[in-house]
């Protein structure tokens, strides 16, 4: 499987924040450094460049409790780059890091839900996995038979 490389469009034409300050470089850069990094910091990375901020302006609707709106946060992306931090479109963020709309969707929430970004995958003590079939005097009776 061929290693995944940064698409030749770098940025949406339609991205409508400052993302052509971003040297081609910077984002390859950027891009291999996300790549490079374990699940774990993938998701750790991503935390930060995610931010999430109250609206700034809500629509006067006299039927409609503010606490009830469905709409109550805004979703900004950034970039890291030598300018400082650099706010772009989403679909430019996820096709620089070549991410799916459901992972970048996936971290919101858990950002929404003070939740820390952990994989637990396989770091259960009760399971299968980490218990020993055989104790230390079964293998030394086997390593007997075969040796004998």
């Amino acid at each position: 499987m061929p290693p995944k490389s940064v698409p030749f469009k770098l940025a949406t034409s339609k991205c409508k924040y400052r993302y052509h300050d971003l040297v081609e470089n910077e984002v390859r850069k950027l891009h291999t450094d996300f790549s490079k990094q374990s699940e774990d910091g993938r998701g750790n990375f991503l935390f930060g460049l995610i931010n999430i901020v109250r609206i700034k302006q809500r629509k006067q609707r006299t039927t409609d409790v503010p606490a009830l709106s469905r709409r109550q946060i805004s979703v900004t992306y950034g970039l890291s780059s030598t300018n400082g931090h650099i706010q772009v479109c989403a679909k430019t963020f996820r096709d620089t890091l070549d991410l799916s709309q459901k992972r970048t969707y996936t971290v919101i929430e858990k950002k929404k839900g003070d939740v820390c970004f952990t994989n637990r995958r396989g770091k259960n003590p009760r399971s299968h996995s980490h218990k020993t079939k055989y104790t230390d005097e079964d293998i030394e009776l086997i390593k007997g038979y075969i040796s004998s």
